[in-house]
């Protein structure tokens, strides 16, 4: 039962295809427990490669921890609560590039269920040649978000 401590469900991709774009990988999820402030945790351990039809890979790895810091006055419906995220992850992108990407422990991820993007917390992405911060605001539900690169700020939308 994923309501034990150190309950663990395991995903693993097999003969998964995608526009005939093989996905492999395996995904860990753990449940914790309560933490400090008595909110469930999860951590979850990600290893993905999608290998495109011409042989090139996108590669994700990706340790983090998903906390439920509110239940919307709803504890029995658990697609609508929210969630705080943090970790970080790495790999390679489309174009080959190895990156790595930090959710900052100061200003988590928050996302509430039924809305489709993060509506706070900061990420900041890594290449070999630049550095971003996005963050996704304050809080308010919207699609927007801000990218910051060698100290220019410009704000864009995001999109599905």
């Amino acid at each position: 039962k994923m309501t034990i401590a150190n309950s663990t469900r395991t995903f693993v991709f097999s003969d998964f295809f995608v526009n005939d774009n093989a996905v492999k990988g395996s995904k860990i999820v753990t449940y914790k427990g309560l933490n400090t402030s008595s909110q469930p945790y999860w951590t979850i351990d990600a290893s993905d490669t999608i290998v495109h039809t011409d042989g090139t890979k996108v590669i994700w790895n990706s340790e983090r921890t998903r906390t439920r810091i509110a239940t919307n006055d709803t504890p029995l419906i658990y697609w609508d609560d929210t969630y705080s995220i943090t970790g970080a992850s790495s790999g390679l992108n489309a174009k080959g590039v190895a990156y790595t990407m930090v959710i900052q422990d100061t200003n988590p991820l928050i996302i509430s269920g039924n809305f489709p993007y993060f509506t706070k917390g900061s990420v900041v992405i890594t290449t070999d040649n630049k550095t971003v911060l996005v963050d996704y605001g304050d809080g308010t539900k919207d699609a927007i978000a801000t990218a910051t690169i060698n100290g220019v700020t410009k704000q864009f939308n995001l999109k599905k």
